[in-house]
């Protein structure tokens, strides 16, 4: 037999037993491995401190409609009768002493001969009902004017860094009386070290021309406004 007989014979042989093993393997699964699910974290318990049970009750998500310590109580009835259910209520019976009430009389109240004296039987004014009280106002000396003024560049002040009560005797001519018949009135004023720069520059008037004169012509004069300041810019008020 020659050499390339036995390699061909070889080879056929190889391939037939591959082919028998692959047939063998092909009857056989290897069987599958199935991947279990990581378990879940448990959740932390919550351990409230014993103070706070009444918090963790008023907490709680329980529907309202269920009863607890808070929205019922048991009643303690007593037995029931023969024959009845837990629906059966007992009739209610009152019990009041006649011989000693112990409730005081309310204090007896004159009846009024007439509708007039009726309404003056009310200890206290009417509108004490709704929080009104009469304050007692101390009543005003009578003044002239009242002159407030107010430094121009400083937004935020506290309040006027001068006040001064006009006496009556410097009050405009003609006025008289306790109503002034004016409004209130606004001045601009430049001050520096010598005094008032020019004059006061009216930004609102008082309705009335003579009264805006007087007081303009008071607060440079016989005021002496540019005296009694530091230099700067100033907003005057001048009020009943």
């Amino acid at each position: 037999m020659s050499q390339s007989g036995t390699k061909r014979r070889w080879l056929i042989a190889a391939a037939g037993a591959a082919t028998v093993l692959a047939v063998v393997l092909s009857l056989f699964r290897l069987p599958v491995v199935v991947a279990q699910p990581l378990p879940k974290p448990a959740r932390p318990a919550v351990v409230l401190a014993p103070g706070h049970a009444d918090e963790l009750a008023m907490r709680d998500l329980t529907p309202l409609f269920l009863p607890t310590r808070y929205s019922a109580a048991a009643s303690q009835s007593g037995a029931r009768e023969p024959g009845s259910g837990f629906v059966d209520r007992d009739a209610l019976r009152l019990k009041f002493a006649e011989d000693n009430p112990a409730l005081p009389p309310p204090p007896s109240v004159p009846v009024p001969a007439n509708p007039t004296e009726a309404l003056r039987v009310m200890p206290v004014p009417l509108a004490y009902g709704f929080g009104r009280t009469d304050a007692d106002l101390p009543a005003q000396a009578p003044r002239g004017a009242m002159v407030d003024v107010f430094a121009s560049d400083d937004i935020k002040s506290d309040g006027p860094v001068l006040s001064v009560l006009v006496p009556v005797e410097d009050r405009p001519p003609g006025v008289t009386g306790k109503l002034p018949g004016w409004q209130p009135m606004e001045f601009q004023a430049a001050i520096e070290s010598t005094g008032l720069v020019g004059a006061l520059i009216l930004t609102r008037g008082s309705g009335v021309q003579e009264v805006d004169a007087h007081f303009k012509n008071f607060l440079a004069e016989a005021f002496r406004l540019g005296d009694r300041l530091p230099p700067g810019f100033y907003r005057i008020v001048v009020g009943p």
